[in-house]
C-alpha cells in the first residue's frame, strides 16, 4: 500500500513540475498563456482617431500631437501616449488571444500639462483620447479587445473598451487633409443668442458644439454658405464648434458665450 502511495505521489510531483515548466515557458500564469499576434509588440502604432458613441474624432483635426500606443511583451505592460507629459503606463493581463485587461495604472507625474497649456483642440482631444481607457483618469475600462487588420499597405490596430468605444491606430503615420481655418468664419464672438457661420463651401456640412471637457452639447446640419446656430441655451463660457463635411474633413473654431 505504501509503495502504491509513493508511486502516486511521485507521478503527481512529476506532473506538477511539468505544468510549472509549461507555465514558465509561456510567460507565467498571469495571462501569458495566450499567444498574441507578434505585430502587436513589433509595430509602432500611431493614433488616427477615436470613436465614441459612433462619432469619429480624428487626432489631426484637434492637435499637432502624435498619439501612440506600445505594448511590451517582456514587461507585460502598455504605454498610452499623447505628448511629453500626457501619457500613462499599466500592466497588461491577456484574457485570451484578442482580449486583455489593464491594472496598476501609473499616470505621468505631470499628466495633463501638455493639453492644458496648449489649450484649444488639444485639451478637447486629451479628454476624448484617455476616456477610451480610463474612467475619470483612474479606473480602467476593462476588458479591452484588439483587432489587427491590413488596410492598403499598412496594418491597423483597433482597441475597443467595455463601453464599445474605440481607438484606431496605424503602423504608419498618416497625414489628413482638413479644412483650413480660413474656410470658415463665425461671428459675433463673444455670442449671446445666435452664432453666424460663413463658409466658401456650398456642400452640406455638420456643426457640433463641445464644452471644454469634450462633451457634445448640440449638433446641426447646414446646407448653405450663410448659416446660423442658436446658442442661446448654452451657459456662459468657452466652447468649440467643429465643422465636418460629408467626406470627413474638419475644422474647429473657439467662441465665447456671454
Amino acid at each position: 500500500m505504501k509503495i502504491l502511495e509513493f508511486k502516486i505521489s511521485k507521478i503527481l510531483s512529476v506532473n506538477l513540475i511539468a505544468i510549472t515548466l509549461l507555465l514558465l515557458s509561456f510567460g507565467g500564469a498571469g495571462g501569458g498563456l495566450y499567444a498574441q499576434n507578434p505585430e502587436l509588440y513589433n509595430s509602432d502604432w500611431y493614433l488616427e482617431k477615436v470613436i465614441i458613441n459612433n462619432d469619429h474624432y480624428y487626432i489631426n483635426d484637434y492637435t499637432t500631437y502624435t498619439g501612440t500606443i506600445s505594448f511590451n511583451e517582456i514587461e507585460e505592460s502598455v504605454d498610452v501616449f499623447l505628448c511629453e507629459f500626457d501619457d500613462f503606463q499599466a500592466n497588461t493581463d491577456f484574457i485570451n488571444n484578442t482580449s486583455f485587461e489593464i491594472s496598476n495604472v501609473l499616470l505621468n507625474p505631470f499628466f495633463g500639462d501638455c493639453a492644458y497649456f496648449d489649450g484649444g483642440g488639444s485639451l478637447v482631444f486629451f479628454n476624448l483620447y484617455f476616456d477610451i481607457y480610463l474612467e475619470d483618469f483612474e479606473i480602467a475600462k476593462n476588458p479591452f479587445t484588439y483587432d489587427i487588420t491590413i488596410v492598403n499597405s499598412y496594418s491597423q490596430l483597433t482597441i475597443e473598451n467595455a463601453d464599445g468605444d474605440r481607438a484606431v491606430y496605424n503602423s504608419v503615420l498618416l497625414s489628413t487633409n482638413t479644412f483650413t481655418q480660413e474656410n470658415f468664419t463665425i461671428s459675433p464672438n463673444p455670442a449671446k443668442e445666435v452664432l453666424d457661420i460663413t463658409t466658401r463651401f456650398s456642400e452640406a456640412f455638420t456643426g457640433r458644439v463641445y464644452d471644454m471637457t469634450g462633451k457634445l452639447l448640440q449638433s446641426q446640419v447646414f446646407d448653405v454658405t450663410q448659416n446660423q446656430m442658436d446658442v442661446e441655451k448654452l451657459k456662459p463660457g468657452v466652447y468649440f464648434v467643429f465643422f465636418e463635411s460629408k467626406t470627413g474633413e474638419r475644422v474647429s473654431k473657439k467662441f465665447v458665450k456671454n
